[in-house]
Parts: C-alpha cells; structure tokens; sequence
C-alpha cells in the first residue's frame, strides 16, 4: 500500500493524485469526500469512469444514509462507504469501523472496552439499549482512559457479525448526552 498524505484545502491537486496514482482508497470526512467529487466534475474528471476509487473510509462527521446515498452518486454504485470512529482522546480515528455488511461499526476490543451507560446516573445499561458511550483505553500509557465519557449516544452489538468477526459493535450515534461541541 502506498499513502498519499495530503490536507484540504488544494482538491485540485488531490484529485491530480488520485488519477496519477491509480488511488483505491479514499479516507476523509463525508462532506470533504463528496466535496471532492464536485470538484473532480469541475474540472472535467468523472470520479466514476476516470478515478479508481473503489472504497470510502470517512469519519469525523455523522454519516447519514442520504450521504451515503450521495456518495454513491458522486463515486459510484460500486463504492463501498464505510463509517468509522475515533477522537482525539482515545487515539484519533480506529477505535471502531464498519466492515462490508455494514451493520454496526467493528469496536478494536484489543484497544478498548466499551460500555453504554445511563447519561445521568452512570449506571451500565443491560446489552442492546441506547445510552452514553463510555471507553477505557487498554493501551494508553501516557493517558490512560478510565470509562471516559464520550457523551456519544448509541448501542452495542454482541452478536457476531455476518463478516465472521465476534468483535462486538457499536451502531451509528444517535446524539449527543449533552449540547457541547
């Protein structure tokens, strides 16, 4: 695998990359993701015939599934889009993704324990019930995370995925157990 780091900011340039390169992979936020499409058409590329992108790792915004639904439009039908999640206090992006089937976001257990808590008594709720997401980090030396809250709102799946892995799964946030930014 080659990585082509590039920042926002000179689409025009990353677009040149990603015809010159052959790219396959495009990690960015939703809303940069279909950003980058426009501006591929602008300047007469057609991110479905001329680019190579095949799949869509996107995280730092929501993606809904009209975004999804956008994405395809932009990329193509073919595109796989996955939502992943991450913050800056637990590692930044990889703390979990979504896999091909696309039921819930694959959590790396070998980095973190989750929990979903009650947002105002801080009690775990019983398995499949929406609350606060809450991590302890199993890595971290610097700082480490005991059942820090994300503030995050979702569910946890313990089935095993239809992939084959038995990691268990947190669905899309649903909100937020507070108004803070």
């Amino acid at each position: 695998a080659t990585i082509v780091p590039s920042s926002t900011g000179n689409s025009e340039k990353q677009i040149m990359y990603m015809k010159d390169f052959g790219t396959t992979l495009l990690v960015a936020t939703p809303s940069y993701a279909l950003r980058l499409a426009e501006v591929a058409n602008e300047i007469g590329v057609d991110p479905k015939k001329d680019l190579n992108v095949k799949i869509g790792l996107v995280g730092s915004e929501l993606l809904t599934d009209a975004m999804r639904e956008e994405m395809h439009k932009a990329w193509g039908d073919d595109m796989l889009v996955t939502s992943n999640y991450g913050m800056s206090e637990l590692m930044g992006p990889g703390v979990s993704g979504e896999c091909e089937y696309l039921c819930g976001m694959h959590i790396n257990e070998d980095f973190f324990i989750p929990e979903i808590i009650n947002p105002e008594t801080c009690e775990v709720l019983p398995e499949g019930e929406q609350g606060e997401l809450v991590f302890t980090t199993l890595t971290k030396e610097g700082m480490p995370l005991l059942r820090y809250r994300t503030k995050d709102l979702c569910s946890l799946i313990y089935e095993p995925c239809e992939c084959g892995r038995t990691s268990v799964r947190m669905t899309r946030i649903m909100g937020r157990s507070d108004d803070m930014l």
